[in-house]
């Protein structure tokens, strides 16, 4: 039994690490519908997964056969014990570097699991549907297991519900259940659903109008967000697991941008945007990216402008694909030496290619320009 609650941990750990990698949290494509909040679930999905385990995981010491361990995972699985056909699940579900990747075999467990009302393979069986791994993209389905899982208290389950609920994705679109999920997520100091909350009540969408309120969640959700990366800062994840809190982080950067129930300031906006792009949040990349290259709240700097919208770019964003393309077309990146001979030319495909990147995830303005372009 010792052996199998230290592999558990090294197992959420290292599948955590994979699954980041081997779910493109490098570079998200970002869907045309519902453009932020379906491209932050993704993020805050590959980010978070399971990080809260990490805190109480042992270190994992180099030299290990993980053989015989794996070997009593799978046979006490296949002795009916929940627990470890949803290790097995998860062990199949990851493509670690001493386990191939198989989907079918993750849902052939999970389902075992679930049979037995095992709560973590509820929530890992309805990703999966979500997600169309090792079995057919089902909408439906995935929240018919997220809603089993959330009615007992699985807070990441509340949270892909709450999305659910908002986005009228395998449920009926219904905000105020939008945000009844976001918020008992939220009330177990999830900072993600403390965003998303934020953001209902600054609306009005599901809950009365409070801005007050919504400024409360967001400044809360960057709290929690610091104290769960404090609390793991001598881990390799503390960057990934705190990226997915950063939108609160650029959310307060664009209420002091355009003066949102405060007062203007820019130069409160550039802390926060700061603050959003150390953890890698690429709209506040972009956010910042524009603030430089329009000279506000910093000195006008075209080539950190650029830098921060390439940064952006590559992560899938289409906004700022479209930053570039405007800054190539405009003839405000500088070219090496070895392109300056036909500088006129290569600006034109830059832009085109990067206004091509972003009018394929449906960016109108994007669109328009390679129009004009007769590209």
């Amino acid at each position: 039994m010792q052996n199998l609650r230290f592999l558990s941990c090294c197992i959420f750990l290292c599948l955590t690490f994979v699954f980041i990698s081997a779910n493109g949290v490098d570079r998200i494509r970002q869907p045309p519908e519902l453009k932020e909040v379906e491209w932050m679930i993704q993020v805050w999905d590959a980010a978070n997964q399971e990080s809260l385990r990490w805190q109480y995981s042992p270190s994992i010491p180099s030299g290990i056969d993980y053989t015989p361990m794996l070997k009593d995972i799978l046979k006490s699985a296949r002795r009916g014990d929940a627990s470890s056909q949803f290790l097995a699940g998860f062990l199949y579900e990851g493509e670690m570097w001493f386990w191939d990747r198989d989907d079918k075999a993750a849902v052939k467990w999970y389902k075992k699991a679930v049979s037995q009302g095992e709560t973590s393979a509820q929530y890992h069986l309805g990703r999966l549907y979500f997600k169309g791994r090792g079995v057919p993209h089902n909408d439906v389905e995935a929240a018919r297991w997220f809603e089993k899982a959330a009615e007992k208290g699985h807070l990441l389950a509340q949270c892909y519900l709450g999305f659910m609920y908002e986005a009228g994705r395998g449920v009926g679109k219904d905000v105020a259940k939008a945000a009844s999920f976001y918020q008992k997520a939220a009330s177990q100091g999830e900072s993600f659903a403390q965003f998303h909350l934020g953001r209902m009540y600054e609306a009005g969408r599901g809950v009365p109008k409070d801005e007050q309120k919504a400024m409360e969640l967001f400044l809360k959700a960057a709290e929690e967000g610091e104290h769960a990366y404090a609390k793991i800062a001598d881990t390799p994840y503390q960057i990934l697991v705190r990226s997915g809190d950063s939108f609160a982080l650029r959310h307060l950067g664009k209420i002091y941008e355009e003066g949102r129930g405060v007062p203007k300031d820019e130069q409160k906006a550039l802390e926060w945007f700061e603050k959003a792009v150390k953890w890698g949040n690429a709209f506040a990349k972009n956010d910042l990216g524009k603030m430089y290259a329009e000279g506000r709240g910093v000195p006008q700097d075209v080539k950190k402008a650029v830098e921060l919208f390439e940064k952006a770019a590559e992560k899938g964003y289409a906004e700022a694909q479209f930053q570039l393309g405007k800054m190539y077309e405009e003839k405000r990146v500088e070219l090496d030496e070895f392109y300056r001979e036909r500088a006129a030319e290569w600006y034109q495909e830059g832009a085109a290619s990067y206004y091509r990147e972003a009018a394929e995830q449906g960016h109108e303005e994007a669109r328009v320009a390679l129009q004009k372009m007769g590209k």
